[in-house]
């Protein structure tokens, strides 16, 4: 098993079952092409040769998701993302970065991991990633309404996640469109 953080919000998408999909940066930057090869691998072509890419995680690992937390004492923990208004005041809350495995309730079973350009997102992942969009109020009846009748895009909705996250760090904004990795993942007990 092998740790995985997630912010309170993308915690609760994942409870709610609206989040099956992460993105996360690769680090260190690839300087060429990234190419995947008949066994699964990635490597970077980089003019003179092919770099070996190490996943981060592969197709059934199982990952316990860290997210903000407290201990009560006694092995009792609570969650951020529960909105428990018992502890809506509560002072001492944890970082995910320092929750240790016991306190994990959330795991995930890698589905599938690959290597993709940020701004290669469509619709149908940013959905999997827990962004919906919003729809305009057109209910349907315009002809041209099937992919292109929004407010906001989920794509569009996932770029503005993607830089309020990365937002103090700029070589990993938007508009670098920085390699990615792809993580799909469904949730499991253990």
């Amino acid at each position: 098993m092998k740790p995985i953080i997630f912010s309170t919000p993308m915690v609760k998408k994942i409870l709610s079952g609206e989040k099956c999909q992460t993105r996360r940066v690769i680090k260190p930057q690839p300087v060429g092409e990234i190419r995947q090869d008949a066994t699964g691998d990635y490597g970077e072509d980089y003019g003179g040769g092919v770099a070996l890419i190490k996943l981060p995680y592969k197709p059934s690992d199982v990952l316990w998701v860290r997210e903000t937390w407290a201990n009560l004492g006694w092995g009792n923990y609570i969650y951020r993302a529960d909105d428990l208004k018992r502890y809506e005041h509560y002072q001492h809350w944890r970082p995910s970065i320092h929750m240790p495995r016991e306190a994990a309730r959330i795991f995930l079973r890698v589905t599938d991991v690959e290597a993709a350009m940020l701004q290669n997102i469509d619709n149908g992942d940013a959905e999997s990633e827990g962004c919906f969009g919003i729809p305009r109020s057109c209910n349907g009846s315009c002809w041209y309404c099937l992919d292109t009748c929004w407010v906001e895009s989920p794509a569009q909705q996932f770029r503005e996640l993607w830089d309020s996250i990365n937002a103090k760090r700029p070589e990993y904004q938007w508009d670098k469109n920085p390699w990615v990795w792809v993580i799909s993942f469904e949730r499991t007990e253990t």
